[in-house]
């Protein structure tokens, strides 16, 4: 180019991002000369015009992964925009309701119901500053590929092609599509077409739009935390399961997983700003492998890596001198039931147990006696008589399984996926009243229930477990995993912090937590309306034979034999790791309970085993041992690794609210892990799986 252009670039989140991972950029030769860093918000268009004015191009790569509910328009409305909330709760909370109107009056905000119509009021208002701003020529979008699917429309088979004629249906039933995946599909797909109406609106356009229509983004780069198309691409080194899914979800949409290096999308957009091209949509896409080639190629470079294979399992153990015993522990949460089964193999205990992945299990059969006394079953939590089987004779269950995403891909929700979410537009509903029938006449052959969310789907397969239970005949006492996001200290009414956290607290569903996604949201919801409907079987009128404890567990830490790092694990090293989705969901316990409560894996194990050695009445027991302050967390990071970059934006105050777990210590337990080697358990777990590579040197 004759002269240096200017060039504005949105976004980014992916592989730029904050101003706290935007450090690296500012490193660069000439960037304090030619590197301007401004604060925006997709929802508020005066904050973009100070950065676009003045410049050539825009790349425009910001969109709303997820609807955030903690932008102004939309924190009230986390609560009050989903189908998923009772009717009940609804008409109970009507002063909410009249608190949100007012609010978004007062403030002069739009209501955006979902991802797709904050992605498309996002893109407008970008367009729309540089309509304004006279000075930008052209606007270059990254596209997702997950919009140009070459399934057709009628009847879901794949074109012979995929190329820039192709757009997704949206409604088509992706097998592989959580209501995640879902909205993201929707959003980019429907504001790409939408960007690109800008070309051929009838009035005269000074600004040309172009599509750049981007495959799953791979190479090394230089962040310090692996963006979210690098977990995909290498999940099935990883076992990550929920990358595994998106992968198969690719090769399910597009018939191949398109792929592209970093630096190639890099220099396309840049292309796209040299060239005088006229205003279009272009594939970036450099290479399209099947799954199973990638798979092939991960073997044939890692022969020793084990791969994670879709399957299922169950455990058992003997006590010295004692009566035998047998315990089902129904665990698809890895972390906790690889501890879970070696401390039963420590006791003696005969156990069987259910695991949904087969190559993760080749620890377990590693333990002593685990030929003997490990017994795998498969099984399904929408599926009653898969359970029999593995509970029949069973002394003791630890029900440890929850569907921590209600799972499209089980037969009674299979159709569901696109059906049962309030935020599918009228149309797509008129449109597709052949697919409706369709999943009607399904649900009817199969007979299957019909579960709606997440809620829904955690009692019934609770009742299942349980029902298999009482006709097993054996079990004498369920023990419950439950979670300390069910015991919020928060008041009913004014939501503020009792002053203690102990097991009369139960979490209000109405409270609007400001860090709690609709993930976080489904999933306490879920614990907490299981958790009462268990405890519901010790207060029946009929007696039962079958006692039911609930332990409920705080955040789980400390160092464990899984070859991946847990979800737990993420949220205690956020600070350190630098992931902002973890990090705010470590805000959120802060929030919700007051202080961060913690336990070691070890304590959790022990608890559990405690629990059916112990004659113990059928209660609720708070499993809690530390609860510091989100900033004792912080702080104690930046004491112990002085030179790393920890995350210091926190939630609450210096005084939090204490968490009294006296009635398991009454008994008889003892907690052995203070909060020092919880914290350093969970970071040396982490660096020993990888998650922690960039600050390797420290240790």
């Amino acid at each position: 180019m004759e002269k240096l252009s200017t060039v504005c670039v949105t976004g980014a989140t992916g592989y730029i991002g904050d101003e706290s991972k935007v450090q690296l950029l500012k490193k660069l030769e000439g960037a304090d000369e030619r590197l301007r860093l401004f604060e925006a918000d997709l929802y508020d268009s005066k904050k973009f015009e100070l950065a676009i004015n003045g410049c050539d191009f825009v790349f425009l790569v910001a969109t709303p992964l997820l609807h955030n509910p903690n932008s102004q328009a939309s924190f009230f409305l986390a609560l009050f925009l989903q189908e998923r909330i009772s009717t009940a709760f609804r008409i109970e909370n009507w002063k909410l309701e009249e608190q949100r109107m007012n609010f978004l009056r007062r403030n002069k905000l739009e209501d955006y119901k979902d991802t797709t119509e904050a992605s498309l009021a996002a893109m407008h208002i970008i367009m729309g500053a540089c309509e304004r701003s006279k000075s930008v020529k052209r606007v270059i979008y990254t596209a997702s590929v997950m919009s140009a699917s070459p399934r057709k429309e009628d009847d879901f088979s794949f074109k012979n092609l995929m190329d820039e004629s192709c757009w997704t249906p949206l409604h088509c039933p992706f097998a592989h599509a959580q209501k995640f995946e879902q909205d993201y599909i929707s959003s980019k797909t429907s504001t790409e077409k939408e960007i690109l109406a800008y070309n051929t609106k009838g009035e005269k356009r000074r600004i040309k739009v172009v599509s750049l229509v981007c495959a799953l983004v791979g190479g090394n780069g230089i962040l310090e935390y692996i963006p979210g198309s690098i977990s995909v691409i290498i999940s099935p080194l990883s076992g990550q399961r929920l990358r595994y899914k998106q992968l198969k979800l690719l090769q399910e949409m597009l018939g191949s997983v398109p792929l592209v290096h970093i630096d190639d999308v890099c220099e396309a957009h840049i292309f796209c700003i040299e060239k005088d091209i006229i205003s279009e949509r272009f594939m970036c896409v450099s290479q399209w492998p099947m799954m199973q080639e990638i798979i092939d190629y991960y073997e044939l470079k890692f022969p020793i890596s084990q791969f994670k294979a879709e399957a299922s399992l169950q455990f058992s153990s003997f006590a010295d001198g004692e009566a035998e015993h047998r315990l089902c522990n129904w665990s698809n949460r890895l972390y906790r039931f690889m501890a879970y089964s070696q401390a039963l193999a420590e006791e003696k205990l005969h156990c069987s147990a259910h695991i949904r992945d087969e190559s993760k299990v080749q620890l377990l059969k590693k333990l002593e006696g685990a030929d003997e006394r490990l017994r795998l079953f498969e099984a399904d939590l929408y599926d009653s008589k898969k359970f029999e089987l593995a509970i029949n004779g069973c002394d003791f269950v630890f029900l440890v399984a929850t569907p921590l995403l209600h799972n499209p891909n089980s037969q009674a929700s299979f159709f569901l996926a696109l059906f049962l979410q309030e935020r599918i537009s009228t149309a797509f509903r008129i449109e597709n009243w052949k697919l409706e029938e369709q999943r009607m006449n399904f649900l009817r052959r199969n007979k299957l229930e019909d579960y709606k969310d997440t809620t829904e789907a955690s009692l019934a397969a609770m009742h299942i477990i349980m029902g298999a239970c009482e006709r097993s005949k054996s079990v004498k006492r369920v023990i419950y995993t439950a979670s300390v996001m069910s015991a919020s200290p928060r008041k009913e009414d004014d939501f503020s912090l009792k002053n203690l956290m102990d097991e009369s607290c139960w979490t209000p569903l109405h409270c609007p937590f400001a860090h709690a996604q609709k993930f976080e949201q489904d999933y306490i919801s879920s614990k907490t309306l299981t958790e009462k409907e268990i405890l519901a079987y010790n207060t029946k009128g009929e007696k039962r034979r079958i006692k039911v404890v609930s332990l409920v567990c705080a955040l789980v830490g400390g160092n464990g034999i899984l070859e991946y790092m847990p979800g737990s694990i993420s949220v205690i090293i956020s600070p350190l790791s630098g992931q902002r989705l973890q990090y705010k969901q470590l805000k959120l316990l802060q929030e919700m309970l007051g202080s961060v409560p913690l336990v070691h894996i070890d304590d959790v194990c022990e608890a559990h085993i405690f629990c059916i050695e112990k004659d113990i009445i059928s209660e609720r027991f708070m499993c809690v041992s530390q609860w510091p302050m989100m900033q004792e967390i912080v702080d104690y990071y930046e004491f112990k690794f002085p030179k790393a970059q920890v995350l210091k934006e926190v939630e609450g105050n210096k005084s939090g609210t204490p968490c009294n777990s006296i009635k398991l210590l009454d008994l008889g337990f003892k907690y052995k892990y203070n909060m020092e080697q919880i914290l350093d358990g969970s970071v040396e777990y982490a660096r020993r799986v990888g998650g922690l590579t960039d600050i390797s040197a420290l240790f």
